[in-house]
């Protein structure tokens, strides 16, 4: 027996097709090359569409303060980086504050760096040796 794909309209023997049981004859519309076509085609566009997704998210460095905890730090992410501050440090992200937002990784260093120096904590605040002691 035979069938014709949907997709490049050219008549297959039915072992060219996999089965489909939602369809009246048992088989699918297109044919595994189609079919195998349509799949690769429909994961680059998602792998795609997902990088534009993760980059739109991702912003210009961004000074930040959790007042509850007197923690300041520096991210790309605010919303990836309070959930880690939640989920394994235990912090309250209630009431964060963006400070400041700088487009180059020195600049948002050397704010971070100034309020360290004024007593906040913080993940390189206690780690080197501030200019500003």
């Amino acid at each position: 027996m035979s069938k014709k794909c949907t997709k490049c309209n050219t008549i297959k023997d039915n072992s060219d097709f996999a089965i489909s049981k939602s369809n009246k004859d048992g088989l699918q519309y297109q044919c595994r090359t189609c079919r195998a076509e349509y799949k690769r085609e429909r994961r680059e566009y998602i792998s795609k569409v997902e990088k534009e997704r993760y980059y739109s998210k991702k912003h210009d460095y961004v000074v930040y303060l959790m007042p509850d905890d007197n923690y300041v730090g520096v991210t790309t992410n605010l919303a990836k980086r309070m959930a880690t501050h939640k989920c394994h440090y235990g912090r309250n992200t209630d009431g964060v504050r963006v400070l400041c937002e700088f487009k180059d990784k020195e600049s948002a260093r050397e704010l971070e760096d100034f309020i360290h120096s004024l007593g906040y904590a913080g993940k390189y605040g206690t780690n080197k040796k501030s200019k500003y002691k």
